[in-house]
This record gives structure tokens, sequence and C-alpha cells, in this order.
């Protein structure tokens, strides 16, 4: 039994026509005028878009900031009645700021959540001197263990530079955060 090649390009010649046939069939062949068909972006689902993105961005930024859902919609959608209104390009723009508006709140939200420690224990000096003088001993006991007195002697230096470092970081923390002192 021989093949050639032309047997073999006929049956793929015959198979794609069928599925075209298929595909003309179900997509292709109907009776539709394209003048009156409304596409998806001429649809109201494009217009609204823009709102449902600011939707999506205050149900992004959290709970808390659920009064922006309201300021946002209310800023797409302009004012008619002073003629105070966005382009559909400018409603896109925006909506999207909206979007990357409420991502930059979440994180912020995470980040004070994250500093709230840090923040709760630069608040007295009792507390750094606490954290400063442990953080010196731990550092002690590990060289300590790793090689004996002999080792603490050597790098005692090191163990008084890092505590003044986090002691200097720990004052440059309550500086930048502007957190008042409080007692205990």
């Amino acid at each position: 039994m021989t093949i050639s090649v032309t047997d073999d390009v006929w049956r793929v010649v015959s198979i794609v026509g069928a599925g075209l046939s298929i595909w003309q069939s179900f997509w292709g062949a109907r009776s539709v005028d394209r003048s009156t068909r409304s596409r998806w972006w001429t649809s109201g689902l494009f217009r609204r878009l823009p709102l449902i993105i600011a939707e999506l961005a205050a149900s992004l930024a959290g709970p808390r900031r659920a009064s922006d859902a309201e300021a946002w919609r209310a800023h797409l959608l302009g004012d008619p009645d002073r003629g105070v209104a966005l382009t559909r390009r400018q409603q896109w723009s925006t909506a999207v700021g909206f979007l990357f508006a409420a991502g930059r709140m979440r994180w912020n939200d995470l980040c004070r959540q994250m500093c709230r420690p840090a923040d709760w224990i630069v608040a007295s000096e009792v507390r750094i001197a606490k954290f400063v003088v442990t953080a010196g001993v731990v550092a002690g006991v590990s060289l300590h263990q790793h090689g004996g007195w002999a080792r603490v002697w050597d790098d005692f230096e090191q163990l008084g530079v890092l505590v003044g470092v986090l002691s200097g970081a720990c004052y440059g923390w309550r500086r930048l955060r502007g957190i008042d002192r409080s007692p205990g």
C-alpha cells in the first residue's frame, strides 16, 4: 500500500473543509443585519464599566472606606446641572486611578498594622531600654555559645555597635513616625 503526499494533502483539506462548513453553519451563516446589531462596546455594559470598576475599587479599599464608593461614583457621573461631565476616556482613566488608589490604601493599612509593634516599643523609654538590652544580651549569649568568653571579648566592640545602632534606630523611628513618649 503506497500513500502519496497528494492523498495526505487531500485528506487534510477535506477535514479542514468539513470543519469550516460546521463552523459556518453555527456562527457564520446568520441572517442578521450587522448594521443594527449592537456590539458590546456600544452597549450599556461598556458605559457602566467605569462605575463597576469604581465599586470594585471601593470594595478593595476596605470597609473603613465605604463612603468613598459614593464619592467616586458621583465623581464619575459628574454634575449635569452645571454642565460638568467626564468623557468616556476620562471616566475610564479615573476609574482605573481609583482602582490603583484603593490598592495603595489597602497596602498602607497593611503597613500601618505591621508597624504597630514597633510604634508600641518606641513609645516608652523603658520599652526601648528593654528591647536594646535584650538584643545585646541575646547576641552576647550567641557569641558565648559559639566561641566561649574569648569570642565575647573579641567581639565586644560589635556588641556595643549593635546596641548603639538599635537605640539610634528606635529614637529615629520615634521621630520619623511622630510618636509622643508615654509613661511606662
